[in-house]
């Protein structure tokens, strides 16, 4: 059934909620496309910096992160710290164009897919439902707002993923991708945390 939920936008337009998503979508993409190299370096450093402080303080739960796609923060220094200190890592692996499944791993030496994402083989175990469950989630997006709505990339994919519950969901953002209100259907749910490169709240 179409969606019949409508906003009004700030020119007086009245659009589709899933319409406002795939305009802001577009912007906001161009937007993270677009971070000069070096500030994107430096951001990257502050926000594996956040991280690592704010991991620290939690015992060693399992972690569930997205591999970067170029655009998105490089998470690495994090990924690497989970595996360091013995922690259960696991991350995505691409199925379909929606789909993916979650998928332990003790390395981050993975050959590149054909997008030229690096990416776990067919041979990583898939997770368990309860690894899932009781892990912290690092989830990349395409803009946030300060109730901590997250716009991803309209596949629903991190939604079917989180259907059973996790022990917290940490959003993966650069403060450019920061806007002012989110346009939120119902079935839409806030992150526990965002990060950038500004710090955590």
């Amino acid at each position: 059934m179409p969606n019949s939920e409508k906003i009004t936008t700030e020119s007086g337009e009245s659009l589709s909620i899933s319409n406002a998503k795939a305009l802001l979508r577009k912007e906001m993409l161009a937007v993270r496309k677009n971070i000069p190299p070096a500030e994107r370096a430096r951001a990257d450093e502050m926000i594996c910096r956040h991280l690592l402080n704010h991991l620290a303080e939690y015992p060693l739960y399992p972690l569930v992160a997205y591999i970067t796609d170029g655009t998105e923060p490089d998470l690495r220094r994090v990924l690497e710290f989970q595996l360091a200190r013995g922690g259960s890592l696991f991350v995505p692996r691409f199925l379909s164009s929606s789909e993916y499944d979650i998928v332990k791993v003790n390395t981050l030496d993975f050959p590149a897919s054909k997008w030229g994402i690096p990416e776990p083989g067919p041979d990583a175990v898939k997770a368990l439902p309860e690894d899932l469950r009781s892990a912290i989630w690092l989830i990349p997006g395409v803009s946030f707002d300060a109730d901590k709505m997250r716009l991803g990339r309209g596949k629903g994919v991190y939604d079917r993923l989180l259907a059973d519950g996790c022990r917290c969901t940490i959003g993966v953002f650069y403060e450019c991708q920061k806007y002012r209100k989110i346009p939120a259907e119902r079935h839409d749910c806030s992150l526990d945390r965002i990060v950038t490169e500004q710090g955590i709240f």
